[in-house]
Parts: structure tokens; sequence; C-alpha cells
């Protein structure tokens, strides 16, 4: 018991012989640099401010000398998502994160991109949860989509998943008549052209999203 006294009465020391100061900035372990802004009555109150993104938190005198400082709003995810709040132990459903880090992996591939809003993992936890709360549904994208948020997904079965994911692979596109309500559709422009009257170019400009529409056809997106 003596021995281990004074072990831990040693460790406080060193820790008081080098304490931070205001004004110092300290390279965290994975979260980039961050200031001491300010010192309170005991090595547990180190408020820090990390310099990329303006967050702060409160810290111990230890974790801000180790580095051991984390920053929920890092862009640590692929270069592009964040948790959007302090990450503990149990909170974080490991479907959620999966579906999550899927579509930030599908938009740094060159895939549809990822709308601002759920970039932070926190917003999309809440409508992901909220929508399939059993867990046991999949999110999808409409094909023609060019961007993953609230409008362009769906929730449905594995059965509905597998069906979505070959439209996808074959490259089937949808179009609406504005008018009529008649949907077409295919994965061959042909098909479509002899369907509406438009020309493939025309389709091509649809498709790309240089044309709107064209008479009183749009693509479903």
């Amino acid at each position: 018991m003596l021995n281990l006294t004074i072990t831990m009465e040693t460790k406080d020391m060193r820790m008081m012989i080098n304490p931070v100061r205001v004004g110092e900035i300290i390279t965290s372990t994975v979260c980039g640099d961050f200031k001491v802004i300010k010192i309170g009555h005991t090595l547990a109150e180190v408020r820090v401010k990390f310099i990329n993104t303006g967050y702060e938190r409160l810290t111990s005198n230890a974790n801000a000398r180790r580095g051991k400082v984390n920053d929920p709003y890092a862009r640590l995810k692929y270069g592009i998502g964040y948790m959007g709040r302090e990450r503990r132990h149990g909170q974080t459903n490991k479907k959620t994160h999966n579906a999550w880090a899927t579509m930030l992996e599908s938009y740094v591939s060159g895939g549809a991109r990822v709308c601002s809003e759920w970039l932070n993992f926190t917003n999309f936890e809440r409508w992901y949860e909220e929508n399939n709360p059993d867990l046991k549904l999949f999110m999808v994208k409409n094909n023609n989509a060019t961007v993953y948020c609230k409008q362009t997904v769906r929730i449905v079965t594995i059965k509905e998943r597998n069906i979505e994911i070959s439209k996808h692979r074959m490259g089937v596109f949808t179009l609406k008549n504005t008018k009529t309500g008649e949907t077409i559709e295919a994965n061959n422009g042909n098909e479509i052209a002899r369907k509406t009257g438009m020309r493939r170019g025309a389709i091509s400009h649809l498709k790309s999203g240089r044309y709107s529409h064209v008479g009183d056809w749009a693509l479903v997106k």
C-alpha cells in the first residue's frame, strides 16, 4: 500500500511540474491542434479550444498535456464525416454507424454526394433510427438522385433493396409526364425515345441534369 501511494503521489507531482499554460497550443493525437484558453482551480478544469473547428471543452491537465482530447466536429470519417457529439461507449448502434459509413464511402469513391446535414452522424442517426426503429430494414437512394438526403432515400426491406441494386447496376432511369402523371422506366434510351417521341440526345441531357424537362417529360429523381 505504501509503494502504491508513493507511486501515485510521484505521478501527481510530475503533472504539477509540467502543467499546461493558458495560450499554449498542443497537438491532439487524432483531432488536430487545440489551444488552452482557461485553467480552473484544479487540474481537472482545463478548457481548450480546437483550432480547426472552434469547438471548446473541458479536460484535465494530464489529458491536455498528452493530447488525449477529442473533437466531435473533427472530420475523421473519410475526411468528410464527423460525430457531432461526444461519443461515449455503448451509445452508438453499430448498424446505424455502418449505414452512415457506407453512404460516406460511396461519396468519396465518386458516387452521389451526401447533404451537409448528414455529414454530421448525430443528425443522420436521429433520422435513421426514427424511420427504422428495429434496425431490421435498409436504406436505399433513388437511382437518379445525385445526393443522399431525406428527400432521395427510403427505408425498405431487403427484397426491395436488392431490386433497387439491380436497377442501379442496369442503369435504370424513370421519366414522368408532368401533365398526365404517366411514368416510364427503362435502362434503354431507344425504348424511352420510342415511347415518348424524344430524341436520344434530349434523354442524355435530362440524365446529365443539363435539361430539367423535355416537353412534358421530366426525370424522376
